[in-house]
């Protein structure tokens, strides 16, 4: 019981984190990402190699999400004129998807990146009579730091407020002279920064390697599906149930884990198209 636990967490912080970045970008610029989880993995990369190149680990972490910002920014300059036309960002983000695949072939290979080391450094934390790696501890105060992050951001800043006015109002915030380029441009920045840092925490317990992507993306769509297409606090949750169900499937019934995730998906889909949690039109 005490490993299923622990694996329940360790997929659910860095699920939350891949799916938050994903809902915010779609959420305030809706933009529709196929290429998220290359951003992720991206992050579990540069956070393990600057590790390896003696820098420490936090200041790695924090420097994969200030990478995550520039990359973001940039990415949003690219899909710009895509705006309005979802299938031509599929195309275009499936693309970089790709892109990013050969990217990492050439300059991280197929080896197995990882930040172990730093974890085991770490140490062990005694919770209720047992004990629990504090890296997944450190993993958990991050998605604590990001949610509440998100939420102080929107409701208790002025760049909150011009967020929120464009997601509900685009054509009146620009006439009240809110630069909704720039909003759109900062959103998209900090969704991808939120990826780069969930796959650099990541890296305390999950190997980086070709192909795990694809595989995260799957996933991240699902809890996209349960929580509701942009809603960025919904994901939390749904990341949480998606993360008990593939937990137990891996389990107990290893040759369903993907069967019992998109039984979920088709059952939300029935049921609650718009998602479970979404409520209102406003996604953020």
């Amino acid at each position: 019981m005490y490993e299923l636990i622990l694996a329940i967490l360790a997929f659910w912080i860095y699920l939350s984190l891949l799916s938050i970045g994903l809902q915010f970008i779609y959420g305030v610029a809706r933009v529709l990402n196929l290429a998220h989880g290359a951003f992720f993995v991206l992050g579990g990369y540069l956070a393990s190699a600057f590790v390896h190149w003696g820098l420490w680990y936090w200041p790695a972490v924090a420097a994969a999400a200030a990478v995550g910002l520039a990359l973001g920014a940039a990415f949003y300059a690219a899909v710009a004129r895509l705006l309005g036309n979802e299938l031509y960002q599929l195309f275009f983000t499936f693309s970089l998807f790709w892109i990013a695949e050969g990217l990492f072939k050439l300059f991280f290979g197929f080896g197995l990146y990882n930040t172990y080391d730093v974890a085991k450094a770490m140490g062990q934390v005694r919770l209720g009579g047992a004990e629990m790696p504090a890296a997944y501890l450190a993993g958990a105060g991050v998605l604590a730091l990001a949610v509440v992050g998100i939420y102080l951001l929107l409701y208790r800043t002025p760049l909150g407020l011009y967020i929120r006015a464009t997601v509900d109002r685009p054509e009146m915030a620009a006439v009240l002279g809110v630069n909704t380029r720039l909003v759109y441009t900062v959103a998209v920045a900090l969704g991808v920064s939120t990826a780069l840092l969930g796959g650099a925490v990541s890296s305390l317990w999950q190997n980086f390697t070709i192909g795990l992507a694809g595989v995260l993306l799957v996933y991240a769509f699902a809890v996209v599906t349960v929580a509701g297409l942009g809603n960025v606090t919904g994901a939390v949750v749904a990341a949480l149930l998606i993360s008990v169900l593939r937990t137990l499937a891996v389990f107990y019934f290893p040759e369903l884990e993907l069967l019992v995730i998109y039984i979920a998906v088709i059952a939300v889909l029935l049921l609650k198209p718009s998602g479970l949690f979404t409520r209102y039109e406003r996604r953020v």
